[in-house]
This record gives C-alpha cells, sequence and structure tokens, in this order.
C-alpha cells in the first residue's frame, strides 16, 4: 500500500497533469483535400496545380487585381497615344484617372516638354 507521502505524491502528480492539460489548447487541423473543379495558377506561372479553398480565393483575389492593373496600365497607353497626335498636347481628365501622385507630376512634365519643343 501507498504511504501517506506516497499517496499525496501521486495526488500532486495526477493535479499537476489535469491542470498541464487543462491549460493547452486544443487545435483541430481540418485539411480540406483539393477538388478537381479548384486548380490554381501559380502567381510566377505555369501549369494549375489542385488548391484548397482557402489558396483558391487567394488565387481568385490575385487574378482580379492582376485584371484591374492590366485595365489601368491600357487606359493610360491609349490615352497617352491620343494625346500625342494632338495640335496641343495636354494632361486630359482620363490620364489623371490612371496615374496619380509623383507618377502625375513627371506625366505633366513630359507632356509640357514635348509642347514646348514643337512650338
Amino acid at each position: 500500500m501507498l504511504s501517506m507521502v506516497g499517496r499525496a505524491r501521486a495526488l500532486i502528480l495526477v493535479v499537476g497533469l489535469a491542470a498541464g492539460a487543462a491549460c493547452t489548447p486544443i487545435t483541430f487541423q481540418t485539411q480540406i483535400a483539393p477538388t478537381q473543379a479548384q486548380r490554381c495558377v501559380p502567381e510566377a506561372g505555369g501549369e494549375a496545380v489542385p488548391c484548397g479553398p482557402v489558396e483558391f480565393e487567394a488565387s481568385q483575389r490575385r487574378d482580379a487585381f492582376y485584371a484591374e492593373a492590366e485595365s489601368v496600365y491600357r487606359r493610360y497607353w491609349a490615352e497617352l497615344r491620343r494625346i500625342e497626335v494632338l495640335e496641343y498636347p495636354k494632361v486630359t481628365s482620363e490620364l489623371e484617372a490612371v496615374v496619380g501622385g509623383q507618377f502625375r507630376d513627371v506625366v505633366a512634365q513630359l507632356i509640357t516638354n514635348s509642347v514646348s519643343r514643337s512650338v
């Protein structure tokens, strides 16, 4: 049989283990297998690969961002080409809509310089 000291040690051990287990957070890792419908193209390009729902959503957001950036880029170049053929080129509202900050100032300066050279 256990002596009083042995019982006290056993009780302290059991209470310590129970307290330690109660303080340890339990985390569940749910792994959702990628479906054939969820395929992601890597950011660097290449073949589409199966991906999970989180990666698929991130890929969709990234693709939408890239599409918007390409649209702004195409608007910028189309407007710049249109302005270049004008008799008196100037910064238009369309050009201001697609450029901003210091780049807007640089574009305005380039347009101003092109007008002064042509005169």
